[in-house]
């Protein structure tokens, strides 16, 4: 039986200079991920440009992960796109490949009925046994699937889980409430895992796994071992890191934490563009001040 728990690190894709897949670097951090304890790799992901990519270069990067990984973690794809169509396609395509599970955002650009989704995911569920993963992100798509909808969903027997990242924890518990105990719940706004998981969550899909892997990776862990207060604690480590993401456009910050903390991934691909000197000089104290003993490289 899949299980989506813990902390699923939402990659990055590294780029050479020239904006093409890094693919050295790529393997470099699967290992270094699995290294530091998390549970699931999720390639293709928001943090992971998957909008910028060629389907060319989404299937190469899911081989190399998936041949990087050898088995020793769950390897996750985001598979969405705008028609249910594209998503069928690449779904079938990685799970083929070996993919353990598909993370599907909602559509976005064409704002979907609520109605929509429900027969767009019911569709895609029904065109492979792959275990599906909503994805709702409603400040990039402009719509939230809702938790009623998400409770029909959850009677998919391929429809295991849902990633969160309205920042809305009203909705969190929404979801939690409204499904069975075995669907699983999870944050992808990295800071409401602990709350996610005290309410009954399952974990994370977090991008700031990407730059410090065992500060998430540590409420995980230590809430498991119930040691609660210690896990809040940890959780709270993450706040200034965090408060740097809205300095430059998204995921470029995320991108410039990984160099300034040892482990460079190259550029975002334009039109996004990394943030100035200026900028980084800010990303840089913050690091200095709170996560000198986290930073480690490939």
């Amino acid at each position: 039986m899949f299980n989506p728990e813990g902390i699923i690190v939402a990659m990055v894709t590294p780029m050479t200079s020239d904006e093409d897949l890094d693919e050295a670097t790529l393997r470099k951090a699967v290992n270094y991920y699995i290294d530091k304890g998390v549970q699931g790799l999720f390639c293709l992901s928001t943090n992971g440009e998957f909008f910028s990519l060629t389907y060319e270069e989404k299937i190469r990067m899911v081989e190399i992960v998936i041949d990087e990984a050898k088995g020793r973690v769950q390897v996750w794809v985001g598979t969405g796109g705008i028609t249910t169509r594209e998503v069928i396609k690449l779904t079938k395509e990685v799970e083929a490949m070996g993919a353990d599970a598909v993370s599907v955002i909602t559509p976005y650009v064409v704002s979907p009925s609520q109605e929509e989704m429900f027969v767009h995911y019911q569709r895609i569920a029904e065109s492979v046994k792959l275990p599906i993963i909503i994805y709702n992100i409603p400040a990039k798509t402009q719509v939230s699937i809702s938790p009623d909808i998400v409770q029909q969903l959850a009677e998919i027997d391929n429809i295991v889980g849902i990633k969160d990242s309205s920042g809305d924890f009203k909705n969190i518990l929404q979801y939690i409430q409204l499904t069975p105990a075995d669907f699983s719940v999870l944050s992808g706004n990295d800071g409401l895992v602990y709350w996610t998981l005290l309410a009954g969550g399952k974990g994370s899909v977090s991008g700031m796994a990407n730059i410090f892997p065992e500060i998430m990776v540590g409420i995980y862990r230590l809430w498991k071992e119930g040691k609660y207060e210690e896990a809040k604690q940890m959780q709270d480590k993450i706040a200034p890191i965090r408060s740097t993401l809205g300095l430059n456009t998204f995921p470029s910050i995320v991108k410039t934490a990984m160099e300034l903390s040892g482990k460079p991934v190259g550029p975002t691909r334009s039109p996004i563009l990394m943030p100035d000197e200026s900028i980084k000089t800010k990303v840089k104290e913050v690091i200095n001040k709170h996560y000198l003993q986290y930073t480690s490289s490939f």
